[in-house]
């Protein structure tokens, strides 16, 4: 595995949080981890990270609107051919189903044993700015 070079910056160890009371309450910590999801840039922005000398490659971490389908088949199917009783249907998508990725980054997934399948792309031609997006 090759060696990473070190992460050299200030630590980041207190912060004055904001409260929806509009109080302020002042805490201090030995390690950050920034688990805000689609929003972790905004939030490293606020802790000056990416901004100046010291870590200057800002999180590129951002949010996206994206669409995605759960869809169930009405139809029913015939057990494949292996099987003994091939009368009795069976709900689409049966559990040998793959999870899917086609060329235009189109993925299809069976969602667990409900039946479903869950379509969603993350093809950034369907990326739609960021202008409010929150």
């Amino acid at each position: 595995m090759p060696e990473r070079a070190p992460v050299i910056g200030r630590a980041l160890r207190e912060a004055v949080i904001a409260l929806p009371n509009s109080s302020k309450s002042n805490i201090t910590f030995s390690m950050v981890v920034n688990a805000a999801g689609p929003w972790a840039a905004d939030l490293a922005r606020l802790a000056e990270i990416g901004i100046n000398e010291d870590l200057t490659v800002p999180l590129p971490v951002e949010p996206r609107l994206r669409y995605v389908f759960v869809v169930r088949p009405k139809r029913q199917m015939p057990f494949p051919r292996r099987s003994p009783d091939t009368t009795s249907p069976t709900p689409l998508p049966g559990l040998d189903t793959p999870f899917l990725i086609d060329p235009s980054r189109l993925f299809v997934e069976r969602r667990g044993l409900s039946g479903e399948f869950v379509v969603y792309s993350d093809d950034p031609q369907w990326d739609i700015p960021r202008t409010g997006v929150r």
